[in-house]
């Protein structure tokens, strides 16, 4: 009966242990309501502060602050998107434009030939130089568009330091350089401004290119004979002559010059524009030429030309030189 008792007894202890255990437990879980006066007093003046108009009109100003911070950003992103597309239209727009020019300086500078009592203008491919020659009193003059690469050789044709308004653009001013020696004579002068100076020589320093009877291009200019030995031979390339710059075309009769006739014409290229070789030539033929004057050749066969109206430089000549070849000369 004793141990029956202990038994009991244990199973009261421990029954109570875990009544008070839970009870712990709860009461470290149960949040008890503050309800001091103090508290609700300080509770119920927060809430003042809280919903008072000043504070409202604090929390407004703070928002439209907020609002007026990303109108800005937004305002400035669209600033920027309408620069972007204004300059890609201002660049359109100025590529339209330049374009329209060029058309609008087509077809108003029609080429005519030059060497005529009125002067006259003549303008290359591209429109990159347009040539002026005025009657006899005004000079030979070369412009060029902005841009572009300038006449060879540059110590002797050099800018005026004016300009010109060519169908809106804005071209620089070229010419001889009238303090530079010049020798009115066509073979004379092409030798000096293919090497570069202005004084002659006292020998002939042109070669007939692809002429090589013996594997040498022969001199051009040394002798009438020999002269038209070259003009009979595979020299002679006739429309189809294209002298680089630094090169010169010539022409010559196939037979030996009569009494009084001029035996060749001969003139430098300066510039290039597409098909176009632009030349820098004298003439003994002219007496009163006192400096050289500035022309514009094609290079293309009539039946495939672009422009009717241009010639090649044997198309130019070849009457006044008939019976005559045409080659290309270069510096020996």
């Amino acid at each position: 009966m004793k141990l029956v008792a202990d038994k009991r007894q244990q199973e009261r202890r421990r029954s109570t242990t875990v009544r008070v255990r839970n009870e712990q437990n709860q009461a470290s879980t149960f949040q008890f309501a503050d309800n001091r006066p103090e508290t609700i007093r300080m509770k119920k003046l927060q809430d003042m502060m809280n919903n008072s108009p000043q504070v409202q009109q604090l929390k407004d100003f703070q928002e439209m602050d907020n609002n007026s911070i990303q109108s800005t950003h937004d305002l400035q992103l669209e600033d920027m998107a309408h620069d972007d597309s204004a300059r890609q239209l201002r660049a359109i727009q100025k590529k339209e434009k330049d374009v329209n020019l060029r058309g609008d300086l087509k077809n108003t500078l029609e080429p005519i030939q030059l060497y005529t009592d009125a002067g006259g203008e003549k303008r290359t491919n591209n429109d990159l130089y347009v040539v002026y020659h005025g009657q006899a009193d005004n000079p030979s003059m070369l412009y060029v568009s902005p841009g572009s690469p300038v006449p060879q050789p540059n110590n002797l044709i050099i800018a005026t330091g004016q300009n010109r308004n060519i169908a809106g653009f804005n071209y620089g001013e070229y010419h001889y350089d009238p303090n530079r020696n010049f020798t009115n004579d066509c073979l004379t002068f092409a030798e000096n401004l293919i090497r570069g100076v202005d004084q002659d020589s006292n020998r002939a320093e042109l070669r007939a290119t692809g002429d090589r009877p013996q594997g040498t291009d022969r001199l051009f200019g040394q002798t009438d004979q020999q002269n038209q030995s070259i003009a009979t031979g595979p020299w002679v390339t006739g429309q189809g002559a294209n002298p680089n710059i630094g090169e010169a075309y010539g022409i010559t009769r196939n037979r030996l010059p009569n009494q009084g006739e001029t035996p060749y014409h001969v003139a430098a290229v300066v510039a290039q524009d597409g098909v176009d070789n632009v030349t820098l030539e004298a003439d003994a033929g002219n007496m009163g030429q006192n400096a050289p004057v500035f022309d514009i050749y094609d290079t293309t066969p009539a039946n495939a030309r672009g422009n009717p109206l241009s010639l090649t430089f044997e198309e130019t000549y070849s009457n006044d030189y008939a019976p005559s070849a045409t080659g290309v000369l270069r510096q020996r």
